[in-house]
């Protein structure tokens, strides 16, 4: 966990699942905006019990109105949107909490996250 050096009103955190160090320029803004960093490793896990585990957690999550951004390319072939994302917003809605996804046009899985953190970090700051 990365704790900011003055948390934001309500004590707000982020939940990054892979390549932490990786494109985390929306991360650091955040952190520098009073968010926590957590990180969770399900890397090569691919669908084992215990990552399994840690999903469904997703539930708790929902019961717990955490909202969820996704920042994913509608062109991506290693994790179809339509087969994934799209799915994962329907379910978390159908149990009545937020996930906001921002669709990169005509993006395949790279490069992850966006240039420019700014409109992340306005997404992140609305809930």
């Amino acid at each position: 966990m990365v704790k900011p050096a003055k948390a934001a009103p309500g004590t707000p955190w982020i939940w990054r699942p892979e390549f932490f160090e990786a494109v985390n320029q929306a991360n650091l803004a955040r952190v520098n905006a009073g968010f926590h960093l957590c990180y969770i490793d399900l890397e090569n896990s691919f669908g084992c019990p215990s990552s399994l585990d840690l999903i469904d957690r997703f539930y708790d999550h929902a019961a717990a109105q955490i909202p969820i951004l996704n920042v994913c390319g509608n062109a991506d072939t290693a994790v179809p949107y339509l087969e994934n994302s799209s799915i994962v917003k329907e379910r978390y809605r159908a149990l009545g909490d937020k996930m906001k996804v921002i669709l990169k046009p005509g993006a395949d899985h790279h490069p992850h996250s966006l240039e420019n953190p700014a409109l992340i970090v306005k997404a992140a700051n609305s809930h």
